[in-house]
């Protein structure tokens, strides 16, 4: 028997889940807030960043897995 067994992360347990961008990979205490912050240079100072959307990071495996025998 086989088994794989995958870790993760806390960003889909623990957001933020709200933020304009969509699934973000860098985030900050900013990121919780409806201002953009350090992490978020590119939206203009006054935007809002809250959206009612929900986002998540994908998680998982893109394809079956495949043992080799060598």
């Amino acid at each position: 028997m086989i088994a794989v067994e995958m870790a993760n992360s806390c960003r889909n347990l623990l957001g933020p889940h709200h933020h304009i961008k969509g699934e973000l990979y860098k985030v900050g205490p900013d990121s919780f807030k409806d201002k953009p912050g350090w992490t978020d240079k590119d939206i203009e100072q006054n935007t809002p960043i809250y959206t009612d959307r929900y986002t998540f990071v994908r998680f998982g495996l893109h394809d079956s897995p495949c043992i080799e025998l060598k």
